[in-house]
């Protein structure tokens, strides 16, 4: 599962990992990305692209281009 919060952490969605891209493309006012996955290198470009200021996951994949906004956090 993924969660998208708003501003005041509130749950703007909560859907299965495989819908996360569609979901993040269509809702705005993210303040942060939570999921129950893999953070990936085309996720952190669109939390970046998004403003969002946190994304969250189990570990990270390969992530080349590190955003200045948005700060990644990971289990592993």
């Amino acid at each position: 599962k993924a969660r998208v919060l708003g501003s005041n952490f509130q749950a703007l969605a909560e859907v299965p990992i495989r819908d996360i891209i569609k979901t993040l493309t269509e809702t705005d006012g993210i303040k942060a990305v939570v999921l129950d996955g893999i953070v990936t290198q085309r996720l952190v470009d669109l939390c970046e692209l998004k403003k969002a200021e946190y994304l969250v996951g189990v570990r990270a994949g390969t992530i080349m281009h590190k955003p200045i906004g948005t700060k990644i956090i990971v289990a592993e």
